[in-house]
């Protein structure tokens, strides 16, 4: 998922630049898939096309960019101050076929939540974007 780029601000400290892709699977009841990794208690969008497209049970059949944020809307700073950006492509898959499985790499679970009724414990970046897509979605009438 993604690129890295780094580039030197100064002779200690760097900026990161990274490019990441997420994927807002809906499916005929409007409800979006999200994927709980092992370890965790947080749901997040599936993180990237290469990342879904591991899923034996599931096939996008139309795949469309919805949306990019752009650094600024994710940055942050580590302790040492190296700064972070992060440009993200937003895709959106309405139409797919198959079915989901378990995924037993990592035990991720994979599960359709409805936008009124998300998840408490959800990943912030992944929040972020879900709730953007809320607001259209409920602007233009789903």
């Amino acid at each position: 998922m993604g690129q890295i780029m780094e580039f030197s601000r100064s002779q200690h400290l760097k900026t990161h630049k990274y490019t990441d892709d997420f994927i807002i699977v809906e499916n005929e009841r409007g409800e979006i898939l999200l994927q709980k990794r092992s370890g965790t208690e947080e749901w997040e969008l599936p993180g990237g096309i290469q990342e879904l497209l591991k899923e034996p049970g599931l096939h996008l059949a139309q795949l469309t960019l919805y949306r990019m944020f752009s650094r600024t809307d994710f940055s942050s700073y580590y302790t040492d101050g190296d700064e972070v950006f992060h440009d993200m492509a937003i895709y959106m898959a309405k139409s797919y076929f198959g079915y989901l499985r378990s995924m037993n790499m990592g035990s991720h679970k994979l599960r359709f939540f409805s936008l009124y009724d998300l998840p408490l414990h959800f990943q912030e970046t992944s929040k972020l974007i879900v709730d953007a897509y809320a607001a259209d979605h409920f602007w233009i009438g789903g």
